[in-house]
């Protein structure tokens, strides 16, 4: 599927998908957004591992 500049693409982020590298200094910005039971995400994590690190660890009450 072939995107132009300012269209949105929405889809389960396990799909297998790329994209060409960003040329020059533009900015090609992304959102993750999860949809689990909380109890399901503090036991197993984010499923964007490279958020770990830099996210404070969550927890359920």
């Amino acid at each position: 599927m072939e995107l132009k500049a300012g269209d949105v693409l929405v889809h389960d982020t396990m799909l297998v998908h790329g994209s060409p590298a960003v040329r020059g200094n533009r900015l090609r910005r992304t959102i993750y957004l999860e949809f689990r039971p909380a109890q399901q995400i503090v036991e197993e994590g984010s499923r964007d591992r490279s958020s770990r690190a830099a996210s404070p660890p969550l927890s359920c009450t």
